[in-house]
């Protein structure tokens, strides 16, 4: 399992500047700033679900997340060591990145097939890997989806794997996709408190009690290793990993912190909160020195942030 905090810079006296910062106040080393900020939303329509205002903010903010979280799954990427010619799955693909960068590893020999719950994810996408014959999708939930017996010999994930209804359920399904000697390795979120990027936005908008910790349901490596051996994988390692990562500048970054994630969360399903007290008046977070934290699994125990997890009949797989 491996935890990835990304660290972003500021020079806060510029960004006082640049943005009309009013105040400025030290909270556990960070710098707090206070601004007026127009904050990013498009009113849900009243039957929306949690899924669908989910699925259109990842949207929204594809190609900032993407750009923060990619450091993150490379990391993942490196430690399945995906080979030309292998059949990779990608489970919780969302908008593609990760579907393109393993096609490109495995070659026009190999074939990748990305999974997500999310349509309009998939959509999009579909229309970035268009250029790759050696790329198909599944619109599905990789608990529950029918995925054919060792037909795959690595299956790789960033941060689609924490918020599986039944997780020794789906572990095991993807556990007999594989086929033997294959490999599992995916990246998750560390604890909330590891994760300044989340936490601090958090605090600041008073709303650190109302927080979904699914994101973070694999913050414990002994429950990770638990869930991986009931599902049937053996030898097992989970390596803790900070990396800095961001989505570019500080408009970038609030942008995809009020949008996704758990301030994101709350916001898009309580989205009368943006007009309370500071969020009336565009009330953010500057990210200085902020870092972000993962977990990646992965087939041997060393280096990075990686968990590896073999299957002692079947040969190594990757997890966690």
């Amino acid at each position: 399992m491996v935890g990835v905090y990304g660290m972003v810079h500021y020079s806060t006296q510029q960004r006082m500047r640049e943005f009309g910062i009013r105040s400025a106040t030290t909270f556990t080393g960070m710098a707090l700033l206070w601004y007026r900020w127009p904050v990013p939303h498009t009113e849900p329509s009243p039957r929306a679900n949690s899924r669908s205002l989910a699925e259109n903010a990842w949207a929204a903010v594809r190609e900032l997340l993407d750009r923060q979280l990619s450091p993150l799954g490379l990391r993942a990427m490196a430690a399945l060591d995906p080979k030309p010619g292998e059949r990779v799955l990608d489970v919780g693909c969302g908008a593609g990145q990760t579907v393109v960068q393993l096609a490109e590893a495995v070659g026009p020999a190999g074939e990748v097939v990305g999974i997500d719950i999310a349509p309009l994810l998939l959509e999009i996408a579909r229309e970035r890997a268009a250029t790759h014959a050696n790329v198909s999708f599944i619109e599905g939930d990789a608990q529950t989806s029918c995925l054919q017996a060792e037909s795959f010999d690595a299956i790789s994930s960033r941060f689609g794997v924490m918020a599986f209804g039944d997780p020794v359920e789906a572990f095991g399904n993807l556990h007999q996709a594989l086929k033997p000697a294959g490999r599992l390795a995916f990246v998750c979120w560390r604890s909330l408190t590891e994760n300044e990027l989340d936490l601090l936005p958090l605090r600041a908008a008073g709303l650190e009690g109302a927080v979904d910790m699914t994101p973070f349901a694999f913050e414990d490596p002994a429950r990770v290793r638990g869930v991986l051996r009931a599902a049937g994988f053996d030898e097992i390692a989970v390596e803790p990993h900070e990396q800095n990562v961001g989505s570019g500048g500080l408009e970038a970054m609030l942008s995809v912190v009020m949008t996704v994630g758990p301030l994101g969360k709350i916001l898009r399903e309580a989205p009368s909160l943006r007009g309370h007290r500071g969020f009336g008046w565009g009330r953010g977070v500057g990210v200085s020195n902020l870092t972000t934290s993962s977990s990646t699994p992965r087939n041997q125990s060393g280096g990075g942030a990686a968990c590896c997890a073999r299957d002692q009949p079947r040969a190594t797989r990757q997890a966690r």
